[in-house]
């Protein structure tokens, strides 16, 4: 799942084209902040909460904000960034 993940957030976030070669954006949370910094430099606000167990993370846009809860801080910033560029 990871791999796939991965994958469609170095197309669909950074814009790579047929990406051979993709960080692991999903587990690695050093590849994960490129994801936030990507983000606000597409006029996101991202806000990253973190509880005992899982991590919520918030994309807000100009229109509509989208979150996503996971057990780790680098799968909930992809899913969270994912779901904002796809508008869901």
């Amino acid at each position: 799942m990871s791999k796939e993940i991965n994958k469609e957030v170095a197309e669909k976030v950074f814009g790579l084209k047929d990406p051979i070669i993709w960080r692991t954006y999903s587990t690695d949370i050093k590849a994960a902040w490129e994801v936030v910094r990507k983000m606000t430099g597409k006029d996101f606000l991202v806000e990253i909460k973190a509880f005992s167990v899982y991590t919520k993370v918030y994309c807000y846009g100009a229109t509509e904000s989208v979150s996503a809860l996971e057990k780790s801080a680098p799968l909930a910033i992809c899913k969270a960034a994912l779901a904002a560029v796809e508008g869901r």
